[in-house]
């Protein structure tokens, strides 16, 4: 459309340009000029009134809508989407065919196959698709060859009997079905017509390496990923048949494969199995071989304790295992020596020993293996509703994409897996990470207090304990990690809130990677990198990851600001304010006195983390917490 400003400079003829004006926005009159634009963005319940030029006699336009698709009423209801109402030249609202009459107009499916289940679920592509002003369909006439179950919205199911091939059904629109009779007297028929059976499916199979000694979980795609069907038709997985090995297979190419008894063999332990590929016209593949190798088991043992008494062991715990690339520096090879080191390279020329100050970070850490150990930890004593029974039964989520299945153990979910079934490469590195099944306990009993692991304060839900890990060394001289297990210590739950600790200094020697303290008459300054007051320290949210962080964080975990909590510091010593950061003052408490009122202090700086400065109050006394903050009360971990 072309629209001509409404203001234009005296003298010049105003010129045409693309787009529409703006006249009101929700019944309101816009003030000043109309804005001429070319789109406007149009919210839910939001209405505009626009003025366009109409084209002349004998043209045409056609505005277009970019339908919000949360608005969609799937190309089957009323009112839904966006509505315009068109007024050219003082023009009528238009009676055809937005408000015609109703027409149900029939449909044609040519895809029924003896023994298949025809289903219709998008209503864009159900029977109301090709009707005008239908809004609701029932069932009028039912098919001959077979059931069907027709929905409101015009999707549908139709099971034909054995030996059909076609059938048809008519549904009444916008109305009732009484006695036969449809009570708006708007019907069609749908014709059922005989499908293609002529797509073949074909699978190549595939090879699967496992990375521990009795268990293999693939998920989506899996074995499908090598299947084709020549008209493109959708594929499901059936008839999975393990050679040696048991099988649970998901019908979008998943499965998961385990060994009765762990593989032992250095070699290797190869098995197979068999499975079909079935497209949606229920047309099956030639069965396709899948070979599943599983290895022999490191061996790797770890022990994991509680935190606390460094004694109780816990049992039942996920577990998860990755090979560490990190830049590694050996501690024992970090110095010069006038002779080698045993097991470390001595440097040539103008190289000089690796040191921590030279770490690298490495993003990438592949995931070696994951497994559980425990009823908790392997998320047993979960169940699904089996309309079969009508009763709830047992089951373990392990198909895929959230599926769940009956639990033939009865309810101890995922299978047990421990460390050692994983094998490793002797000469990697890797990191082990836990979480223990009791972890979330104290959130499901609502308990806030300190951990309680005695055993009454376990089943009360007073106790439970979050994450550890321990570092895998590459192995020396060997290629058998040690009988004795790795300890791994987590800490109790709920955790205390986190403090976190700052110390700002001049670093005259950066590559050492440590503080050089010493030197001074005070005794509590260095004249050697000394600590550096006046740092505004802030804090940054990374999420757990490099980049961009996800905010600056401002407050505590009980919602007070953040701020230096060494401010108002007492020095015993001197009795004064060992870190004076702000303005507002404070009676000090004097310890050596009995804690009798001190010397005035000054405590506080709200919402900012500033580092104590180099003197005391007195502005001559060298403070020993200089370049120092303390934020307490952090987000736990």
């Amino acid at each position: 459309s072309l629209t001509t400003p409404p203001v234009a400079t005296t003298g010049v003829t105003p010129v045409q340009v693309s787009g529409f004006s703006l006249i009101a926005e929700d019944g309101n009159a816009l003030p000043g000029a109309s804005r001429v634009q070319s789109e406007v963005f149009m919210a839910a319940g939001k209405t505009y009134d626009v003025m366009i030029d109409a084209p002349a006699a004998g043209g045409t336009a056609l505005p277009v809508y970019d339908r919000e698709l949360s608005l969609s009423g799937n190309s089957t209801a009323r009112d839904a989407g966006m509505l315009a109402y068109l007024g050219v030249n003082g023009g009528g609202l238009p009676t055809a065919p937005v408000i015609a009459a109703a027409v149900a107009n029939p449909d044609t499916y040519n895809s029924v196959i003896a023994g298949q289940t025809l289903r219709v679920l998008d209503p864009g592509k159900g029977v109301i698709a090709n009707d005008v002003n239908v809004n609701g369909v029932q069932l009028l006439a039912p098919p001959a060859g077979g059931t069907v179950t027709l929905n409101a919205n015009g999707t549908f199911t139709y099971v034909p009997n054995a030996g059909t091939n076609s059938d048809a059904f008519t549904y009444c629109a916008n109305g009732s079905v009484a006695a036969g009779v449809c009570s708006s007297g708007v019907t069609a028929t749908v014709t059922l017509g005989t499908g293609d059976t002529t797509s073949t499916v074909a699978c190549a199979g595939g090879s699967y390496n496992a990375n521990t000694s009795s268990y293999l979980a693939i998920k989506t795609p899996g074995v499908l990923a090598s299947c084709t069907d020549s008209k493109g038709y959708a594929l499901t997985a059936t008839a999975f048949i393990g050679a040696g090995v048991t099988v649970v297979g998901d019908a979008n190419g998943g499965f998961t494969a385990t060994l009765a008894t762990p593989c032992t063999a250095a070699a290797g332990c190869p098995t197979s199995f068999t499975f079909q590929a079935k497209n949606s016209q229920g047309i099956p593949s030639p069965a396709a071989t899948v070979n599943v190798t599983f290895p022999a088991g490191s061996g790797l043992a770890v022990k994991v304790v509680d935190g606390a008494d460094k004694t109780t062991e816990i049992t039942d715990y996920r577990w998860i295992i990755e090979e560490d690339r990190t830049f590694y520096v050996d501690p024992n090879c970090t110095t010069n020596s006038a002779t080698p080191i045993t097991g470390c390279t001595p440097p040539t020329g103008t190289t000089v020993p690796p040191s921590f100050g030279v770490n690298f970070h490495t993003s990438y850490m592949p995931l070696v293996a994951a497994g559980c150990t425990g009823p908790l930890s392997c998320e047993g004593g979960q169940t699904v509703f089996d309309p079969a029974t009508g009763m709830h039964v047992a089951a373990v989520c392990d198909v895929g994409n959230g599926v769940c299945r009956p639990d033939p153990s009865g309810g101890s979910g995922f299978a047990t897996l421990p460390t050692g079934s994983v094998h490793l490469d002797p000469t990697k590195r890797y990191y082990v990470s836990v979480l223990p099944g009791d972890a979330a306990n104290p959130f499901g009993a609502a308990y806030g207090g300190a951990p309680d692991c005695s055993p009454a304060g376990a089943a009360a839900g007073n106790c439970g304990h979050g994450m550890g890990g321990v570092p895998i060394p590459a192995l020396v001289g060997t290629t058998t990690y040690p009988t004795t297990p790795y300890t791994i210590l987590t800490q109790p739950t709920p955790f205390p809130p986190a403090q976190l600790s700052v110390f700002v200094f001049e670093d005259d020697f950066p590559l050492n990677g440590e503080h050089d303290a010493g030197g001074g008459t005070a005794g509590v300054n260095t004249t050697n990198e000394p600590g550096l007051g006046g740092f505004e320290i802030t804090l940054f949210d990374d999420a757990g990851g490099t980049g961009d962080a996800t905010g600056q964080l401002t407050h505590d975990m009980f919602n007070q600001p953040l701020s230096n909590s060494l401010a108002g510091t007492i020095d015993p010593l001197s009795g004064l304010d060992a870190c004076p950061i702000t303005k507002k003052p404070l009676v000090g408490m004097d310890t050596s006195n009995g804690n009798a009122p001190g010397s005035v202090g000054i405590i506080g700086i709200t919402g900012r983390i500033v580092t104590c400065p180099e003197f005391e109050a007195d502005g001559a006394t060298p403070s020993p917490l200089a370049g120092q903050a303390v934020i307490p009360n952090m987000m736990q971990g």
